[in-house]
């Protein structure tokens, strides 16, 4: 799955007198939820694989108004989507209109393998199929989804203005120290790895992501990642070994040297 090519596909339909066939209630309880228990949004998981056009015939057949239909489509992987009613996502972006010109935009700025749209697409099929907790994980992602795709349209529409370049690239950072963060026990990638997903020159990333954080991206994840070793090493249930390989040291001596630089003492001392 890693390797699948993945796409953000669209479609805008209204349906004023859908069909209420049989199997509509199975429909709506095992192919789509509604997740905002007015039909604001609705979503879609289907762990078999489904042609795109089966996927909106049903949802066009069966949910009444006028939505935005979003798929992510990906080789040998579940079908994921949700329906975004039209009313609603005006009162969030300024019109229609700007919906139409912006959202083909974003689907191609998604494409790109340094999207933070495709990090968190891989994360959350890598945490589906192992959880327990697959509602609530279906929920956190459509709304984080959900939250991306309107802040992308919303950056779209003012990408051209020269005064917002900076909000723009101020954005693109905050969303990945937002991730690695939240994958902070992975080992620190490369600052040139965080510069091409946030489309930057390697030097004008560490300039901006200075300029926010006031440290440079590997001593801010460092950071990170020293203070929530000591937060696990008070727990007392993690030897000083399990912690360093947790957190990605080859060797606990590493991660004993590093830490007492931080903290003036060693982690044997907590």
């Amino acid at each position: 799955m890693i390797g699948a090519m993945i796409f953000l596909k669209f479609r805008f339909f209204d349906r004023a007198n859908p069909i209420q066939s049989a199997d509509y209630k199975w429909l709506i309880d095992e192919c789509f939820w509604d997740f905002s228990s007015n039909s604001t949004f609705v979503g879609s998981l289907n762990e078999q694989e489904e042609e795109w056009n089966a996927i909106v015939n049903t949802l066009t057949r069966e949910v009444n108004g006028s939505y935005l239909l979003l798929g992510v489509v990906a080789d040998q992987s579940p079908f994921i989507g949700a329906a975004i009613n039209l009313e609603w996502l005006c009162t969030q972006i300024d019109s229609l209109e700007t919906i139409k010109q912006k959202v083909s935009a974003v689907a191609d700025n998604w494409l790109s393998e340094s999207s933070i749209f495709k990090l968190k697409y891989r994360l959350f099929q890598q945490e589906y199929f192992m959880t327990t907790q697959k509602q609530l994980l279906k929920k956190n992602y459509f709304f984080q989804f959900l939250y991306d795709f309107i802040v992308d349209i919303q950056i779209n529409k003012v990408f051209k203005e020269p005064q917002n370049f900076k909000i723009v690239e101020f954005r693109k950072i905050q969303e990945i120290e937002k991730e690695l963060v939240k994958n902070i026990e992975i080992p620190i990638i490369p600052v040139r790895e965080m510069a091409r997903m946030a489309g930057m020159s390697v030097s004008k990333f560490k300039l901006l992501f200075f300029e926010i954080y006031g440290e440079s991206p590997h001593q801010y994840i460092l950071d990170k990642k020293l203070l929530y070793a000591r937060k696990l090493l008070q727990t007392g249930q993690y030897s000083i070994t399990q912690i360093a390989y947790k957190l990605g040291y080859n060797h606990p001596s590493g991660f004993t040297r590093i830490y007492k630089k931080k903290f003036n003492s060693p982690p044997s001392e907590i």
